[in-house]
C-alpha cells in the first residue's frame, strides 16, 4: 500500500532572523531566538519549549549543556502473521521526563517497522531498535501464523507479538517484552538521567471447533495484547500504547496490532481492534460471504484525534492493516483472503509502523 502524503508549511516566528538596526545604523537589540540549544530533526517552538522530532536517523547537536530535557524514544512496530496470524507488537516506549543532554553531537535511529506478508504462512517480521546515543528501545516482535499442525508462537520484541491460530495446540502463546520493559514502567538510569521503559506481551490464539481460529492481539507499550477462547467473540485485541506527555499533544505510542479471524461464522465475527496509539485492525474471513457483517464491525480508525484512539487503515476482509507512521504500532494479523483459492489464499498482514524520537526542552 502506498504512504500517506505530507504538507509542511514553514515561516519566521517574530524574533527570528537578524537583529534590527538602530538610527545610526548599529546593530541593536536581539540577534534572534537564543532558546533554540540544539539542532537537528524537525523543530517546533511554542510559548513555553523547543521540540525536535526526528522521524528517521539523523543527529542531534546540543550546542550548551541542555538542563530539563524530556526524551522520548519509541522502536518500530513488528508486523501481523499471515494466514490468521496474531497481531505485531508495539515498539517499547523510553520516556525520560527530565534530564540532562551534554553539549556535543548525539546519534539517532529511528527503528523501521517490521514487513507484513502474503501468500503462504509467514511470521510477521520484528520491528527494528531506536536509539539515542546508547539508550536503545527495541522494536517490537512479529505476529504468529497459522502453521499446520501446531500453530506459531509471536515473537518476543519491545512488545511481544501475538500468537497465531493454529489448528492444534488450542493455545499458542504470544511473544514476551524481551527490552526490559513494563505496562507499569520500569525506570533505568542512564548517562543522561532516568528513562521509564514500557512493553507488553502479546495475547495467546486459540482455536476450536467444529472450525474457527481466533489469533492474539500484540502487545503495547501501556497494555498487554488479548486473547479471545470464545468462539462467539471476534480475535484478540491489540494492547493500547502508552500516553506520554511530550511535544504538542498527550499521544499513545507503540500500540499493538490485532489479531486475525478465521471463519467469522453467520454474525461475521471479526478480527482485533488495534490499540489506542496507531495499532492496525486485524483481518477476517467471514462466514458466507457476508463482507459487509464483517467490515462494519472492525475499527473505523483515525488519528491523531481527540481522544488519541487510533488505529491503522482497514485493508479489506482478508488484509490485515498497518500501524500509523511515526507511532511505532504493530500491523493486524490477516484473516484469509476472499475468495479462497490456490493462488490466492491467504491475504496480506499489515506492516509495523516505524518508531520516533521526541527532545523537548524549556525555551
Amino acid at each position: 500500500a502506498g504512504g500517506k502524503g505530507v504538507v509542511i508549511v514553514r515561516y519566521k516566528k517574530n524574533g527570528d532572523g537578524p537583529a534590527p538596526l538602530a538610527g545610526d545604523g548599529s546593530v541593536s537589540g536581539s540577534s534572534g531566538d537564543t532558546s533554540l540549544k540544539g539542532s537537528g530533526g524537525t523543530v517546533e517552538f511554542t510559548d513555553t519549549k523547543v521540540i525536535h522530532y526526528f522521524v528517521q536517523p539523523g543527529t542531534f547537536v546540543a550546542s550548551e549543556s541542555i538542563t530539563s530535557a524530556k526524551i522520548l524514544l519509541v522502536g518500530g512496530g513488528g508486523a501481523g502473521g499471515t494466514r490468521h496470524g496474531g497481531g505485531g507488537g508495539g515498539g517499547e516506549v523510553d520516556y525520560m521526563p527530565s534530564g540532562t543532554i551534554p553539549s556535543g553531537s548525539h546519534t539517532i535511529v529511528v527503528g523501521t517497522g517490521g514487513r507484513g506478508y502474503g501468500l503462504g504462512e509467514e511470521a510477521g517480521e520484528d520491528g527494528n531498535y531506536t536509539s539515542f546515543g546508547p539508550v536503545t528501545a527495541p522494536g517490537g516482535g512479529g505476529g504468529g501464523t497459522y502453521v499446520n499442525p501446531g500453530g506459531d508462537s509471536g515473537n518476543n520484541g519491545g512488545s511481544g507479538g501475538g500468537g497465531g491460530s493454529g489448528a492444534n495446540p488450542d493455545n499458542n502463546p504470544g511473544g514476551s517484552q524481551n527490552g526490559g520493559g513494563t505496562t507499569s514502567g520500569a525506570p533505568e538510569p542512564t548517562p543522561f538521567g532516568t528513562f521509564v521503559r514500557y512493553g507488553g506481551a502479546g495475547g495467546a490464539g486459540h482455536q476450536g471447533p467444529p472450525d474457527w481460529r481466533n489469533a492474539g492481539g500484540g502487545g503495547g507499550a501501556g497494555q498487554d495484547g488479548g486473547a479471545q477462547p470464545n468462539s462467539g467473540f471476534g480475535a484478540g485485541y491489540g494492547g493500547d500504547g502508552k500516553q506520554i506527555p511530550i511535544g504538542d499533544s498527550n499521544y499513545y505510542w507503540g500500540a499493538g496490532g490485532g489479531g486475525g479471524r478465521w471463519n467469522g461464522g453467520p454474525t461475521g465475527q471479526a478480527g482485533g481492534n488495534g490499540g489506542k496509539g496507531g495499532g492496525g485492525s486485524g483481518g477476517s474471513n467471514p462466514g458466507g460471504g457476508d463482507k459487509s457483517s464483517d467490515g462494519d464491525s472492525w475499527l473505523t480508525p483515525f488519528f491523531p484525534a481527540s481522544d488519541y484512539n487510533g488505529g491503522g487503515t482497514n485493508g479489506g476482509p482478508g488484509q490485515g492493516a498497518s500501524g500509523v507512521f511515526g507511532t511505532g504500532s504493530g500491523g493486524g494479523g490477516a484473516g484469509q483472503g476472499m475468495p479462497y483459492t490456490g493462488t490466492s489464499p491467504y491475504g496480506y498482514s499489515g506492516s509495523g509502523a516505524p518508531g520516533i524520537v521526541i527532545i523537548e526542552y524549556p525555551r
